[in-house]
């Protein structure tokens, strides 16, 4: 799924509600910027944000030559799914890749405007001179947006290269004829049998310059409900259905304002730590849990599966469980666990499927991400942290700069239920137990936990070694810090403790090993 618009001149303000609010939406797939005479400052915010930026001359006017260009381009992207879209005027509350995989039927989707063309004075002017012969019967069709298109790469191509040459050729050299040459070619038969006519209230795409914003102009011409504007500005449909994709939202001032500040990227602080945490019951954590957003793609590689997450622990050292921890359906790994320590799979297993880190690279922290294996044994790694909290925002940016190379299958924690959690337990949570309450919110059958001891042993050499990776006294001072961190400072283990407890005594699908048993003070 590819996410693709086109600029020219815009600064970074112009595309800051579009850019950020794709970010804020979850959106997992590329995106891609076609850029003509865009200023350092623009190129370097795209950037920033994971953007790919392809260049060209503007040689006519951009409304029609990036058809032409966007031809060329996806020539390199047929089989993938493209969501074409303009860029100034457009948000997205959401992500639209769900909607797209359940409702997508045909090679186009062509997205309503609510109106015939001969009830649109705009219409009626831009097709009815640009091409008068078809307007005899465009006139009394549904006008279709050439703002937002969904496509797979191959058909577009073929449809944006008609598009370029019928808005050149139109009767009206004056026009930008691009909306218009766009609905006569879905409705001609060699593409219209390839393209599904998406109506707005099915909850795509809400193109609000006609339903809404002249809809006392347009009246009873208008072809579908108005959208609703909730009291917190989110646009939904009459069913309450929120559109992943609005477009045309800045021809109302006051709507612009709300939605440009509402999607807007703030990072968060962290909860305080250690003062007045709300204390921890399990009735508090299942309604926590709520916050946590279902991704269906995790829970198609988790449903119904024995799962087994293996921690640092040095328990497992000489415990001969590495047959029975590769027996289970996926394996979970953290951090420095994968790959798999030298020496250790009689112990520890050589088997994963999903991967936990933390994205901080430093070695005595989560160490470096293996791109390479995690491609090659086929690894689901998952951010142990969220995303949108100050301190691991640069963390994940370079993780996913460097993730577009190799299109690792990717999983982030929740920043609601992230920081839920924290302020509950009056702390920040270890990679390992938010890896345990992540995963046992979706639909496992089992999860089998083993190798956690919240640092009462230490964990293994194997696994972290201060002494080798800073020297005998750095890494004497460096360990002495992290337990101090982890026993006085704001990564305390013993809320945690009481955490994972709970869930293993309320959640029949939990198992710990013997260990566990002992340190949490359990059967």
């Amino acid at each position: 799924m590819i996410i693709f618009g086109c600029i020219t001149k815009y600064s970074p303000s112009d595309i800051k509600a579009y850019v950020e609010s794709i970010e804020k939406s979850g959106f997992r797939g590329d995106k891609m910027m076609l850029v003509y005479d865009v200023p350092q400052k623009t190129i370097d915010y795209l950037k920033s944000f994971g953007w790919d930026l392809f260049g060209s001359t503007l040689e006519e006017h951009i409304i029609i030559q990036r058809f032409r260009d966007a031809y060329k381009l996806l020539e390199n992207f047929q089989n993938e799914t493209i969501i074409w879209t303009d860029v100034k005027d457009v948000i997205f509350q959401k992500d639209p890749t769900s909607w797209i995989e359940k409702n997508m039927n045909k090679e186009i989707l062509s997205l309503s405007e609510c109106i015939k063309f001969k009830d649109d004075d705009w219409a009626t002017e831009n097709a009815g001179t640009s091409f008068p012969i078809e307007w005899e019967w465009l006139q009394n069709k549904t006008s279709c947006c050439a703002g937002t298109i969904v496509g797979k790469g191959y058909a577009l191509r073929d449809l944006f290269l008609e598009i370029y040459h019928w808005s050149k050729t139109g009767s009206n050299p004056g026009q930008l004829a691009d909306q218009a040459a766009y609905n006569i070619l879905i409705n001609l038969n060699h593409f219209k049998e390839n393209v599904q006519f998406v109506k707005q209230e099915e909850g795509l795409a809400t193109q609000l310059g006609t339903v809404l914003i002249k809809k006392e102009q347009f009246g009873d011409t208008l072809l579908e409900p108005t959208p609703i504007v909730t009291d917190d500005f989110v646009i939904t449909n009459q069913k309450g259905e929120v559109f992943p994709i609005v477009h045309q939202y800045d021809r109302n001032p006051q709507l612009k304002q709300k939605l440009e500040e509402k999607y807007k990227v703030e990072l968060l602080p962290e909860p305080n730590k250690n003062t007045n945490p709300l204390g921890f019951t399990y009735d508090k954590w299942l309604d926590i849990r709520k916050n946590n957003q279902h991704d269906t793609r995790y829970n198609e590689l988790l449903k119904d599966k024995r799962v087994i997450i293996v921690g640092p622990s040095p328990s497992l050292e000489g415990s001969g469980k590495g047959k029975w921890i590769d027996d289970f359906d996926v394996v979970v790994r953290i951090n420095k666990g994968f790959p798999i320590e030298t020496g250790l799979g009689k112990d520890l297993g050589t088997k994963i499927d999903i991967h936990y880190h933390s994205l901080s690279t430093d070695e005595h922290v989560g160490g470096k991400v293996h791109f390479k294996e995690l491609k090659d044994n086929g690894v689901f790694l998952t951010t142990a942290y969220p995303k949108w909290v100050q301190p691991f925002y640069n963390d994940f940016l370079k993780f996913s700069n460097e993730n577009k190379n190799w299109n690792i299958p990717f999983h982030e924690l929740n920043t609601e239920y992230y920081l839920s959690i924290s302020d509950m337990l009056g702390t920040r949570p270890n990679s390992g137990t938010l890896s345990i309450v992540d995963l046992i919110c979706y639909d496992l059958k089992e999860l089998h936990i083993t190798g956690f001891t919240w640092f009462k042993d230490g964990w293994r050499k194997s696994y972290k070694d201060h002494e080798k990776i800073f020297g005998k006294e750095e890494g004497r001072k460096k360990e002495e810090a992290w337990r101090n961190n982890c026993f006085n400072g704001n990564h305390l283990q013993t809320p945690q403790e009481d955490l994972v407890r709970e869930v293993y005594l309320n959640d029949d699908r939990v198992f710990i090993d013997d260990v566990m048993k002992q340190i949490l003070n359990v059967e």
